[in-house]
Protein backbone atom coordinates (compact mmCIF):
# COMPACT_ATOMS: atom_id res chain seq x y z
CA UNK A 1 0.00 0.00 0.00
CA UNK A 2 2.52 2.20 1.02
CA UNK A 3 4.39 2.01 -2.69
CA UNK A 4 1.15 4.06 -4.20
CA UNK A 5 1.77 6.60 -1.09
CA UNK A 6 -2.26 6.97 -0.21
CA UNK A 7 -1.30 7.15 3.19
CA UNK A 8 -0.64 10.22 4.52
CA UNK A 9 0.98 11.05 8.31
CA UNK A 10 0.10 14.68 8.47
CA UNK A 11 -3.03 15.31 6.14
CA UNK A 12 -4.36 18.55 5.02
CA UNK A 13 -7.58 19.16 2.44
CA UNK A 14 -5.64 19.45 -1.06
CA UNK A 15 -3.08 16.75 -0.01
CA UNK A 16 -5.72 14.48 0.25
CA UNK A 17 -7.66 15.53 -2.55
CA UNK A 18 -4.12 15.04 -4.73
CA UNK A 19 -4.50 11.40 -3.51
CA UNK A 20 -8.05 10.62 -3.78
CA UNK A 21 -7.89 11.94 -7.35
CA UNK A 22 -4.74 9.98 -8.67
CA UNK A 23 -5.47 6.68 -6.33
CA UNK A 24 -9.28 6.76 -5.55
CA UNK A 25 -8.63 6.82 -1.86
CA UNK A 26 -6.77 7.95 0.79
CA UNK A 27 -5.51 6.41 4.36
CA UNK A 28 -5.15 8.81 7.28
CA UNK A 29 -3.35 7.14 10.36
CA UNK A 30 -4.16 8.32 13.88
CA UNK A 31 -6.35 10.82 12.74
CA UNK A 32 -8.02 11.30 15.76
CA UNK A 33 -6.27 11.72 19.48
CA UNK A 34 -7.25 9.36 22.06
CA UNK A 35 -9.24 11.93 23.77
CA UNK A 36 -10.72 12.71 20.71
CA UNK A 37 -11.49 8.83 19.95
CA UNK A 38 -13.22 8.52 23.66
CA UNK A 39 -15.65 11.27 23.02
CA UNK A 40 -16.57 9.76 19.55
CA UNK A 41 -17.03 6.19 20.50
CA UNK A 42 -19.12 7.59 23.52
CA UNK A 43 -21.48 9.40 21.11
CA UNK A 44 -21.31 6.68 17.92
CA UNK A 45 -22.86 4.27 20.72
CA UNK A 46 -25.45 6.72 21.66
CA UNK A 47 -26.38 7.43 17.74
CA UNK A 48 -26.67 3.11 17.01
CA UNK A 49 -29.37 3.21 19.40
CA UNK A 50 -31.60 4.83 16.80
CA UNK A 51 -30.54 1.39 14.62
CA UNK A 52 -32.94 3.00 12.21
CA UNK A 53 -31.87 1.90 8.93
CA UNK A 54 -31.83 -1.94 7.93
CA UNK A 55 -29.01 -3.42 7.78
CA UNK A 56 -28.43 -7.41 7.30
CA UNK A 57 -24.62 -7.28 8.72
CA UNK A 58 -25.24 -6.14 11.91
CA UNK A 59 -26.35 -2.59 13.11
CA UNK A 60 -26.68 0.65 11.39
CA UNK A 61 -28.82 4.31 12.07
CA UNK A 62 -28.22 6.71 9.60
CA UNK A 63 -29.07 10.40 9.24
CA UNK A 64 -29.67 13.05 6.69
CA UNK A 65 -28.13 16.31 7.50
CA UNK A 66 -29.06 16.80 11.11
CA UNK A 67 -27.72 14.59 14.01
CA UNK A 68 -30.05 13.98 16.90
CA UNK A 69 -29.12 17.20 19.69
CA UNK A 70 -27.11 14.59 22.03
CA UNK A 71 -24.84 13.97 18.91
CA UNK A 72 -22.61 17.70 19.44
CA UNK A 73 -19.08 16.40 19.46
CA UNK A 74 -19.57 14.26 16.33
CA UNK A 75 -21.21 16.98 14.14
CA UNK A 76 -18.90 19.46 15.75
CA UNK A 77 -15.77 16.97 14.46
CA UNK A 78 -17.44 17.14 10.60
CA UNK A 79 -17.88 20.87 11.13
CA UNK A 80 -13.83 21.13 11.03
CA UNK A 81 -12.19 23.42 8.89
CA UNK A 82 -10.51 19.91 7.32
CA UNK A 83 -13.69 17.76 5.88
CA UNK A 84 -15.39 21.48 4.88
CA UNK A 85 -12.17 22.08 2.64
CA UNK A 86 -12.32 18.53 1.14
CA UNK A 87 -16.18 18.27 0.68
CA UNK A 88 -15.98 22.23 -0.67
CA UNK A 89 -13.52 20.99 -3.36
CA UNK A 90 -13.84 18.07 -4.24
CA UNK A 91 -17.79 19.10 -5.43
CA UNK A 92 -16.80 22.28 -6.40
CA UNK A 93 -18.78 24.72 -3.90
CA UNK A 94 -21.74 22.80 -5.39
CA UNK A 95 -24.69 22.57 -3.06
CA UNK A 96 -24.06 18.76 -1.11
CA UNK A 97 -26.13 16.42 1.19
CA UNK A 98 -24.46 15.00 4.33
CA UNK A 99 -25.33 11.63 5.43
CA UNK A 100 -24.51 10.46 8.69
CA UNK A 101 -23.26 6.66 9.24
CA UNK A 102 -23.18 4.47 12.51
CA UNK A 103 -22.05 0.98 11.57
CA UNK A 104 -21.46 -2.31 13.58
CA UNK A 105 -20.26 -5.24 11.66
CA UNK A 106 -20.44 -8.74 13.23
CA UNK A 107 -22.60 -10.65 10.69
CA UNK A 108 -21.07 -12.21 8.14
CA UNK A 109 -22.00 -13.04 5.06
CA UNK A 110 -19.82 -14.10 1.91
CA UNK A 111 -22.38 -13.53 -0.79
CA UNK A 112 -23.07 -9.58 0.31
CA UNK A 113 -22.65 -7.63 -2.66
CA UNK A 114 -20.33 -5.30 -0.32
CA UNK A 115 -17.47 -8.26 -0.52
CA UNK A 116 -17.53 -8.19 -4.79
CA UNK A 117 -15.25 -5.57 -6.40
CA UNK A 118 -17.84 -2.97 -7.58
CA UNK A 119 -18.16 0.57 -8.01
CA UNK A 120 -21.32 2.50 -6.11
CA UNK A 121 -24.01 3.02 -8.43
CA UNK A 122 -24.01 6.58 -6.95
CA UNK A 123 -21.36 8.99 -7.11
CA UNK A 124 -19.88 10.01 -3.56
CA UNK A 125 -17.21 10.62 -1.34
CA UNK A 126 -17.40 8.82 1.55
CA UNK A 127 -15.29 9.82 4.86
CA UNK A 128 -15.19 6.04 7.24
CA UNK A 129 -13.17 6.59 10.72
CA UNK A 130 -12.52 3.16 12.11
CA UNK A 131 -13.56 3.07 15.72
CA UNK A 132 -11.81 -0.40 16.16
CA UNK A 133 -8.80 -1.54 15.48
CA UNK A 134 -8.63 -3.13 11.99
CA UNK A 135 -5.74 -4.90 11.42
CA UNK A 136 -6.89 -7.50 8.38
CA UNK A 137 -9.65 -8.61 5.85
CA UNK A 138 -11.05 -10.53 8.49
CA UNK A 139 -11.62 -7.28 10.86
CA UNK A 140 -13.21 -5.65 8.14
CA UNK A 141 -10.35 -3.81 6.35
CA UNK A 142 -12.27 -1.75 3.25
CA UNK A 143 -10.03 -2.71 0.19
CA UNK A 144 -9.91 -0.80 -3.48
CA UNK A 145 -7.57 -1.01 -6.46
CA UNK A 146 -5.12 2.08 -6.56
CA UNK A 147 -5.79 4.02 -9.29
CA UNK A 148 -9.06 2.56 -10.40
CA UNK A 149 -11.14 5.77 -10.37
CA UNK A 150 -10.83 6.75 -13.80
CA UNK A 151 -12.21 3.03 -15.07
CA UNK A 152 -14.67 2.88 -12.27
CA UNK A 153 -16.01 6.80 -13.74
CA UNK A 154 -16.03 5.70 -16.83
CA UNK A 155 -18.25 2.06 -15.87
CA UNK A 156 -20.21 4.57 -14.19
CA UNK A 157 -21.16 6.50 -16.69
CA UNK A 158 -21.58 4.27 -19.68
CA UNK A 159 -24.03 1.87 -17.16
CA UNK A 160 -25.97 5.07 -16.84
CA UNK A 161 -25.92 6.65 -20.15
CA UNK A 162 -27.34 2.92 -21.38
CA UNK A 163 -29.82 2.34 -18.73
CA UNK A 164 -31.35 5.82 -19.60
CA UNK A 165 -31.12 5.68 -22.96
CA UNK A 166 -28.94 8.64 -23.10
CA UNK A 167 -27.45 10.28 -26.62
CA UNK A 168 -24.72 12.58 -24.34
CA UNK A 169 -21.19 11.58 -23.68
CA UNK A 170 -21.20 14.50 -20.99
CA UNK A 171 -20.60 13.06 -17.79
CA UNK A 172 -21.94 15.97 -16.00
CA UNK A 173 -25.42 15.43 -17.99
CA UNK A 174 -25.33 11.96 -17.53
CA UNK A 175 -24.44 12.09 -13.52
CA UNK A 176 -27.32 14.90 -13.10
CA UNK A 177 -30.05 12.48 -15.34
CA UNK A 178 -28.57 9.52 -13.34
CA UNK A 179 -29.52 11.38 -10.04
CA UNK A 180 -32.99 11.55 -10.16
CA UNK A 181 -33.34 8.11 -10.12
CA UNK A 182 -34.41 6.60 -6.95
CA UNK A 183 -33.65 3.48 -5.78
CA UNK A 184 -36.89 1.53 -6.17
CA UNK A 185 -36.69 2.14 -10.39
CA UNK A 186 -35.68 -0.81 -11.95
CA UNK A 187 -33.48 0.91 -14.39
CA UNK A 188 -31.18 1.30 -10.81
CA UNK A 189 -32.23 -2.23 -9.76
CA UNK A 190 -30.72 -3.20 -12.91
CA UNK A 191 -27.65 -1.34 -13.26
CA UNK A 192 -24.39 -3.42 -13.32
CA UNK A 193 -21.50 -2.48 -10.98
CA UNK A 194 -20.08 -5.78 -10.00
CA UNK A 195 -17.34 -6.02 -12.23
CA UNK A 196 -16.95 -10.49 -12.35
CA UNK A 197 -20.60 -10.73 -11.84
CA UNK A 198 -22.02 -8.32 -14.37
CA UNK A 199 -18.48 -9.20 -16.71
CA UNK A 200 -17.82 -5.20 -16.72
CA UNK A 201 -14.38 -4.83 -18.63
CA UNK A 202 -11.77 -3.56 -16.59
CA UNK A 203 -8.64 -5.06 -18.68
CA UNK A 204 -5.07 -3.82 -16.54
CA UNK A 205 -7.04 -3.75 -13.57
CA UNK A 206 -6.90 -6.98 -11.60
CA UNK A 207 -8.16 -7.83 -8.05
CA UNK A 208 -4.78 -9.08 -6.89
CA UNK A 209 -3.75 -5.58 -7.23
CA UNK A 210 -6.14 -4.20 -4.33
CA UNK A 211 -4.91 -2.29 -1.15
CA UNK A 212 -6.39 -3.28 2.09
CA UNK A 213 -6.86 -0.20 4.32
CA UNK A 214 -5.57 -1.95 7.69
CA UNK A 215 -5.30 0.94 10.53
CA UNK A 216 -5.63 1.37 14.40
CA UNK A 217 -8.70 2.61 16.18
CA UNK A 218 -8.47 6.62 14.84
CA UNK A 219 -7.44 5.49 11.18
CA UNK A 220 -9.53 8.03 8.89
CA UNK A 221 -10.12 6.80 5.09
CA UNK A 222 -11.15 8.95 2.59
CA UNK A 223 -12.56 7.45 -1.04
CA UNK A 224 -14.21 8.32 -4.23
CA UNK A 225 -16.88 6.03 -5.02
CA UNK A 226 -15.92 5.09 -8.89
CA UNK A 227 -12.75 3.29 -7.31
CA UNK A 228 -12.94 -0.21 -7.40
CA UNK A 229 -13.16 -1.59 -4.29
CA UNK A 230 -14.51 -4.32 -2.03
CA UNK A 231 -16.79 -3.16 1.48
CA UNK A 232 -15.11 -4.90 4.97
CA UNK A 233 -16.48 -7.82 5.94
CA UNK A 234 -15.92 -9.29 8.97
CA UNK A 235 -15.22 -12.76 9.89
CA UNK A 236 -16.90 -14.84 12.34
CA UNK A 237 -16.78 -13.57 15.89
CA UNK A 238 -15.33 -10.12 15.16
CA UNK A 239 -16.37 -6.77 14.73
CA UNK A 240 -16.26 -3.78 13.42
CA UNK A 241 -17.47 -0.04 14.51
CA UNK A 242 -16.73 2.52 11.51
CA UNK A 243 -18.61 6.13 12.05
CA UNK A 244 -19.03 7.72 8.17
CA UNK A 245 -19.69 10.77 6.56
CA UNK A 246 -21.05 10.57 2.81
CA UNK A 247 -21.43 13.46 0.43
CA UNK A 248 -23.30 13.64 -2.74
CA UNK A 249 -24.66 16.64 -5.14
CA UNK A 250 -28.24 17.26 -4.35
CA UNK A 251 -31.19 16.57 -6.22
CA UNK A 252 -31.09 12.72 -5.11
CA UNK A 253 -34.54 10.92 -4.98
CA UNK A 254 -32.75 8.26 -2.79
CA UNK A 255 -32.74 11.18 0.03
CA UNK A 256 -36.69 10.49 -0.02
CA UNK A 257 -36.29 7.24 1.03
CA UNK A 258 -33.63 7.29 3.47
CA UNK A 259 -35.55 10.34 5.59
CA UNK A 260 -39.22 8.04 5.45
CA UNK A 261 -37.08 5.13 7.45
CA UNK A 262 -36.71 7.37 10.00
CA UNK A 263 -39.86 7.58 10.37
CA UNK A 264 -40.37 3.92 11.10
Amino acid sequence: MNSHKVTLTIPDAKSVLSIVHKFGFACIPNFVNTQELGRIKFEFEEGLVFNNYTYGYGQAARFVDTLPNNLIYIRQFFERAFFQQVLNNFWDNDLIELEYAFVHDFKYDENTIYGKLHYDRRHQLKFMLYLTDVLSKSHGAFSAIPGSVIIGKELYANSWKKALVLSTDDYKEIDKSARLVSDSDPRYKALPFRIIEDKLPIEEYQINESCSLIGTAGTLIVFDTHTLHFGGLVSDNLERKVLKLHSYPKGWILVIYIISTLAL
